[in-house]
């Protein structure tokens, strides 16, 4: 009889590894505008000579060191989290993170998802057995060294505001080279327009609804402006032409307890540079925040409200306002209020809550259908992302550096959206468990968890479940409707209903 052996096949060396990178520089200066564009290209060309990687995604961040902000380390966290990547290759230790410690809790998280970390100027993986001894004496290095260079980089900072000299690199309106402001006229033009709405009374919605319907992009791009940005030029001293030296420390609002305990003084320089407002306009202004703005005991700006950005109606284009009316001081009702120039609608907050808490009970009870919905979806979307990413691949190596960056910004939320279309039972477990919830204990926490989106339209409100989690602004395709009941409720003392319609897109 013949004796019949299995052998294993190794089939590890067929499989290549997912790797994305990772470039960054300070944006303090211009020379790191080269090694930005050569970081980019020479690990993405050490990855695609390499046969056993696979270039997945490419992210890049032009911010100063000391920034807290890095939307395209975000972003490719974003994607770690969905499993799509083996390995983050970047130039070294101190690009991958602004400090060693935030470099070791990175690397330990990164750990726990099984994603290994190559640092490419150290020649050294975070799987290595020597990595976490390597941090160590780098950290105490480090440590030592940025003491160095802070206390180098203080007196000259110091040196400088006391010569009444400016330390500012980029500011909107203004054209800057070294002490000298240019004023850029179609930039001033709008901060002028800003200006103006607030001293006519336009709340910060309705300015930031103006500069929408004029087309006006915010200083970073985006088609909408921010709350933050406007109060930013409002209260900037700089349109008047003054200077305020040593306004934050490390991207942070300095506050006086902080400069005294740090024996540090702010400079004020008068008159420096051509200003953009009158000086009426300013003191107007700054007499008109005092009255508006509103702080709590400490002087700090509210935590941001949870229903903020969710209830969304599309008839006046802005989010509803959770806001509790006292009626005599008898009883309190909450309520979602949205209103702009054109009037003000607004619900009791319990009847929404009621109506969505019936959404719920239904996503229970017919689980088994909506399963079914949902997985009709998931050939043809996930054909259609594939087919997109397959584009968006397609000659990005001839494109330039920054035409590359924006591609592969795409190519990552596309390549999130794909896992989530891939991974749909998951997605269906966590709505029937937050629906459960929901059923119990109506609230705004568990609201979120179980939809992506709610708006209105007149008296309809749609519950909408988005497989790709995409911020939607409209109401879906009919196709999508799995459920529409209405509820009745009192409308400004009479009769009337709420129509809700459940959408899974």
């Amino acid at each position: 009889m013949n004796n019949v052996f299995e052998i294993p096949v190794d089939v590890s060396h067929l499989i290549k590894k997912r790797v994305v990178i990772y470039a960054r520089v300070s944006t303090e200066f211009v020379e790191q505008e080269t090694s930005y564009e050569r970081q980019v290209l020479e690990l993405a060309k050490s990855v695609r000579e390499n046969k056993n990687y696979n270039l997945v995604c490419v992210y890049a961040d032009k911010e100063s060191g000391r920034s807290t902000n890095r939307p395209a380390f975000v972003q490719m966290m974003e994607l770690v989290s969905t499993g799509a990547v083996d390995l983050i290759l970047t130039k070294s230790i101190a690009r991958f993170g602004r400090n060693i410690v935030e470099v070791v809790s990175i690397i330990q998280e990164l750990r726990l998802k099984g994603v290994e970390v190559y640092f490419e100027k150290e020649s050294i993986s975070s799987n290595d057995p020597k990595m976490d001894l390597t941090l160590s004496l780098l950290s105490a290095h480090a440590e030592e060294e940025s003491k160095q260079i802070s206390l180098n980089t203080i007196w000259a900072f110091e040196s400088k505001m006391k010569r009444g000299l400016n330390t500012t690199s980029r500011m909107y309106g203004y054209s800057i080279k070294k002490d000298n402001y240019t004023i850029v006229e179609n930039e001033a033009d709008i901060i002028r327009k800003i200006y103006s709405f607030y001293i006519l009374g336009y709340s910060y919605n309705s300015i930031i609804q103006h500069l929408f319907e004029l087309g006006i992009a915010s200083p970073s791009g985006n088609i909408k402006w921010s709350q933050r940005t406007l109060e930013d030029i409002l209260k900037n001293e700089k349109y008047v032409g003054d200077m305020l030296l040593r306004k934050k420390m490390n991207d942070r609002i300095v506050r006086p307890e902080i400069l005294t305990a740090l024996n540090l003084n702010q400079y004020y320089v008068s008159n420096h540079h051509e200003p953009i407002i009158t000086r009426e306009t300013w003191n107007e202004v700054l007499s008109l925040r005092k009255k508006r703005t509103t702080f709590d005991s400490k002087g700090k700006f509210f935590k941001l409200n949870p229903y903020a950005y969710f209830y969304f109606s599309i008839d006046y284009n802005r989010h509803f306002t959770y806001y509790v009316e006292r009626h005599k001081g008898k009883y309190e009702v909450p309520m979602l209020v949205c209103k702009c120039d054109l009037g003000r609608f607004a619900f009791k907050n319990s009847d929404i809550e009621n109506g969505i808490s019936q959404a719920a009970t239904y996503i229970l009870k017919y689980r088994d259908i909506i399963t079914d919905h949902v997985k009709h979806q998931i050939a043809p979307r996930s054909l259609l992302i594939s087919n997109q990413l397959d584009e968006l691949y397609c000659d990005i190596q001839v494109k330039s550096v920054n035409e590359q960056l924006t591609r592969y910004s795409i190519i990552s939320d596309n390549l999130s959206k794909l896992h989530r279309i891939n991974n749909v039972e998951k997605l269906i477990s966590e709505t029937v468990f937050f629906s459960k919830k929901l059923v119990v204990e109506p609230n705004i926490d568990y609201i979120k968890k179980v939809f992506t989106k709610v708006i209105f339209s007149g008296f309809k409100v749609h519950l909408i479940i988005s497989i790709t989690n995409d911020d939607i602004k409209a109401i879906p395709d009919k196709k999508y409707l799995i459920n529409t009941y209405r509820i009745p409720i009192i409308y400004k003392y009479k009769n009337s209903e709420l129509e809700f319609n459940l959408y899974i897109c």
